[in-house]
């Protein structure tokens, strides 16, 4: 009987009247606060069967039913879950559940779900353009139905930037925020970064970057060799074609187009030799005519810095069980407490009491606000103990030591508040100097700190910059609250040798770190060509060319000429050779060359003047010779 009852129970209890097969792969996925759930139906779910979505905000205790999810139809089905989760920061969690007429399958819960926390950030929307050495940057947080309702918006204004410098790939990052332009400045002219940001929350690091966005910081500087070079081509070709169409037309280089004057006057017939005595004709020297020498114009036409950083002496503890001591006068207690801090690490120190014995030994503690004094250190006969191991980067710590001498102890020696953040000393950050195209570039890296990284304890971390000549350390420039870790200086005088320093700066709690070493590197020039040495190079390349041009026509030309000359293609008349080449005919000619010398007859000449005869006429005396 009773195992009929207990048959009876199961048959009637709610799980057996549980057919269907349950949901599963039930998730929520959630992108700028817009929660969507997905499902997926058991393989033997009946077509007709429908969807029922249920959610429960952690902080009650009735589930609550998605009206517009109620009846859901399909395999692989989704429900909007956006309005339901109206508490962004509260915890919550889905079920589904598959039913058909008076069947109905079991629940299928999802994860523990957070919106603010579990949400996707899609990408923030970017504008960039240059502005001669820098960048202009605006940034705004992503949009949607559910961001727009948001009441912790001001959360979504911090954005992490990493600029890209698309020549040789090297980039950095800086962090900025949306309520204003943002200004990048100290970069390489005239080159082409790529920007691309993402949302900085602190409670959520799934956030989607946005495209790259690349311009120029200026415009792309032009090449104009290629035109120069062209322009030059064609003023050679225009010379050679001015020159080569004057040669061809006769108007400069000339040879005379008139016979000498010797053959011209040669008569067209050559007397016979026993002919009468011909006309005399007058003796000329035959010489070649130089030819009209015309003028030809000529066409113009960045060592590592050193890092300060206490180093970690090798401490053994030793760990014993310590009874409780009364505390007695006779051991005194330790002097000068205090505590350092350098990159997040803290160390207690102090020193020995006057007069103290060598085997006196100490204990030190350090205080939490939630659990009191804690041990730290036991029995060790040092003068200064390292708590970063046992320390966060954020919170209030108070340390005390006490001097014991066997069973004996001083009074606890205890130390003001201390804040790790806010009292902490930075270090010098390393920094490499990059010499190029007359600019110096900065790298800067941020010190090694011991507990965290910096930039994950402080929101904004820039960097004051110096630097100057190092013949002239007096006039130092300098440049502060630097956001990004590259920093091209302009402006330089060339080959000047220049000493760069850099100090971590965080604004706020406002405190600044230790300068980095000096470091020196002599500045180039910036590689580019002034324009009139361009057209200065480029004039006299002209005039040179066109000078070779010319030298090679007249060379050719004259060589043309004195060839044409020595072996003319234009032969003599035969009359002209004849004439030439026979002997002379003239009678008087060979008279002259076979007669003797004549001799010579004088007679007396009186030469008397008109004055003298009229004179010598008027007295009757004969003239005077």
């Amino acid at each position: 009987m009773a195992h009929l009852v207990l048959l009876i129970l199961l048959l009637l209890s709610p799980g057996a009247l549980c057919v269907l097969p349950a949901p599963f792969n039930v998730t929520i996925v959630s992108f700028n606060l817009e929660h969507s759930l997905h499902w997926l139906a058991a393989p033997k779910t009946p077509p007709a069967a429908r969807f029922r979505v249920h959610y429960l905000h952690l902080s009650d205790v009735s589930w609550t039913p998605v009206p517009w999810c109620s009846e859901v139809e399909g395999k692989e089905s989704s429900c909007d879950l956006t309005d339901s989760f109206s508490d962004s920061s509260s915890f919550y969690v889905v079920r589904v559940q598959a039913f058909r007429f008076s069947q109905s399958s079991n629940w299928t819960h999802s994860a523990t779900f957070n919106p603010i926390l579990d949400t996707i950030l899609g990408p923030p929307q970017v504008s960039v353009s240059g502005c001669g050495n820098c960048l202009r940057l605006q940034i705004t947080p992503p949009t949607g139905r559910a961001l727009q309702h948001f009441d912790s918006r001001h959360l979504l204004s911090e954005f992490t930037c990493r600029v890209h410098r698309s020549r040789d790939h090297i980039e950095f990052t800086l962090r900025v925020s949306s309520s204003e332009e943002v200004l990048i400045e100290y970069l390489e002219p005239g080159v082409e970064y790529c920007v691309t940001a993402a949302l900085s929350v602190t409670f959520n690091t799934r956030s989607v970057p946005s495209e790259p966005h690349c311009t120029y910081t200026s415009p792309a500087p032009v090449n104009t060799v290629p035109v120069m070079l062209s322009l030059l081509c064609l003023a050679c070709l225009l010379g050679a074609l001015l020159c080569g169409s004057f040669l061809y037309s006769g108007s400069i280089l000339c040879l005379p187009k008139q016979l000498p004057m010797m053959l011209a006057s040669i008569p067209a017939e050559v007397p016979a030799a026993h002919a009468a005595a011909p006309e005399p004709f007058s003796l000329v020297t035959v010489l070649p005519a130089e030819p009209v020498d015309c003028p030809c114009p000529w066409i113009t036409l960045y060592s590592s810095g050193e890092e300060e950083e206490e180093g970690e002496e090798d401490e053994e503890e030793d760990k014993v069980l310590c009874t409780t001591a009364a505390v007695l006068a006779t051991v005194p207690e330790p002097k000068n407490v205090t505590v350092t801090s350098v990159n997040f690490g803290v160390v207690l120190e102090w020193e020995s009491p006057r007069d103290a014995p060598g085997n006196l030994t100490y204990s030190a503690e350090f205080w939490i606000y939630s659990s009191g004094f804690t041990p730290g250190y036991r029995n060790i006969n040092k003068t200064r103990c390292d708590f970063t191991k046992y320390l966060t980067a954020f919170g209030l710590y108070k340390f005390r030591v006490r001097a014991e001498l066997q069973e004996e102890t001083s009074p606890w020696v205890e130390t003001p508040e201390f804040s790790i953040d806010k009292h902490t000393h930075i270090g010098a950050p390393t920094v490499k100097l990059i010499s190029k195209e007359g600019n110096i570039e900065m790298e800067i890296q941020d010190p090694d700190m011991r507990i965290r990284k910096l930039r994950d304890v402080y929101s904004k971390v820039s960097y004051n910059i110096r630097y100057w000549k190092e013949d002239e350390a007096d006039e130092v420039s300098m440049l502060n609250d630097q956001p990004q870790n590259r920093v091209v200086l302009l402006q330089l005088e060339p080959w000047t040798r220049y000493c760069v320093q850099a100090q971590v700066y965080i604004p706020f709690p406002e405190k600044s770190g230790e300068f980095s070493k000096a470091m020196c590197e002599t500045s180039t020039t910036d590689g580019k060509v002034k324009p009139w040495v361009t057209a200065l190079v480029m004039l006299g390349s002209m005039v040179v060319v066109m000078g070779t041009v010319m030298v090679l026509f007249l060379a050719a030309w004259y060589g043309y000429t004195a060839v044409k000359f020595i072996y003319p293609s234009v032969k003599l008349p035969e009359h002209f050779k004849q004439y030439l080449i026979e002997p002379p005919h003239s009678y008087i000619f060979l008279a002259m060359q076979n007669s003797p010398q004549p001799e010579e007859q004088c007679h007396e000449v009186f030469i008397v003047s008109e004055e003298a005869e009229s004179s010598a006429t008027v007295e009757g005396t004969p003239p005077q010779p």
